[in-house]
Formats: structure tokens, C-alpha cells, sequence
């Protein structure tokens, strides 16, 4: 009894298959490696040249101190931090109003007035307008911060780009 040559052949096959992974995973690691290393040259550079060249590369405002941009966009994610508590808290309350507007259609079909939308509407007008203009409060801080933030992000790229990368 012959064994069939595709079973012979199939330990082989699995081998191959896999060093073929093995080895396709090397390739993608080098050129990672090389994309990092073209990236990454200039500091290499300027570690070998010394205090003066690491220095000239080190970006501007380093050092924890950084840049009027750096310490504006701080405070600016400060303000984020506000809004995101201040929006709980809206969230929170937008969550607990309880209207109970049975009590009210009662007593309006009782004195012959049922006018249900217009009930409605100013109930709910009552209980959610503050809320509501919270909200809208909320959403323009958010707009101004988001365009502070965005007029800011050049010129904190500027501030840390530093003179070895101009």
C-alpha cells in the first residue's frame, strides 16, 4: 500500500507556507524599520554632533515650560474639562425632569378648557427652556474653543518645530 504523494507532501506544504509568512513579515518589519530610521535621521544626526547640535534641535518651549500657544491651548482643555462636567450635570437634569402631565390635562378638561397641544407645549416649554438654553450656552463655548484651538495649532507647531527642523 502506497502512501498517496499529497499526504507525503503535505508537512512540506504547511512548512512553506509558513516560513513564506515568516519571511514576508521580516520584509514589512524592515521597511518599517527603514521608514523610521529616514524619518528619524536628522536627531540621530544631531546626537552625534554634540551638546550644540542636540540643542539647535531640541524644540523651542521645551522643557514643561512651553509657549504662550502651549499655556493658551492648556487652558483651553481646561475649558473642554468644564464643559464635559457642565454637560453631566445638564445630561443629569435632562434625565430627572418628571412632568406629570396628567394632573394638568385634568384639571383642564375639569374647568372645560382641554386644549392639549397647547397644554403640552407650555409645560414642556416650562420644564425644558432653562435646560435647553444651557445647552445651547454649552454648544457656542464649544464652537469658540474649537476655533481658538484650531487658530492656535500652527503656530504651536511653529513654537515647537524648534530650528533644527526649519
Amino acid at each position: 500500500s502506497r502512501t498517496p504523494s499529497d499526504k507525503l507532501t503535505q508537512q512540506f506544504t504547511t512548512n512553506a507556507s509558513k516560513y513564506r509568512t515568516i519571511i514576508n513579515n521580516a520584509q514589512q518589519a524592515d521597511s518599517v524599520v527603514k521608514e523610521k530610521f529616514s524619518t528619524n535621521i536628522e536627531g540621530m544626526r544631531s546626537l552625534a554632533g554634540g551638546e550644540a547640535a542636540c540643542n539647535s534641535f531640541v524644540p523651542a518651549g521645551s522643557g514643561g515650560q512651553g509657549g504662550n500657544t502651549a499655556n493658551r491651548l492648556k487652558e483651553l482643555m481646561e475649558q473642554v474639562e468644564t464643559l464635559k462636567a457642565e454637560r453631566a450635570v445638564i445630561d443629569s437634569e435632562l434625565r430627572n425632569v418628571n412632568i406629570d402631565m396628567k394632573g394638568v390635562f385634568s384639571s383642564a378638561a375639569a374647568a372645560g378648557n382641554l386644549n392639549e397641544p397647547v397644554l403640552s407645549v407650555q409645560h414642556l416649554d416650562r420644564s425644558f427652556s432653562p435646560l435647553q438654553k444651557q445647552v445651547e450656552e454649552s454648544i457656542s463655548a464649544q464652537e469658540k474653543i474649537i476655533a481658538e484651538v484650531q487658530d492656535l495649532y500652527q503656530p504651536f507647531i511653529q513654537e515647537r518645530g524648534g530650528a533644527g527642523s526649519s
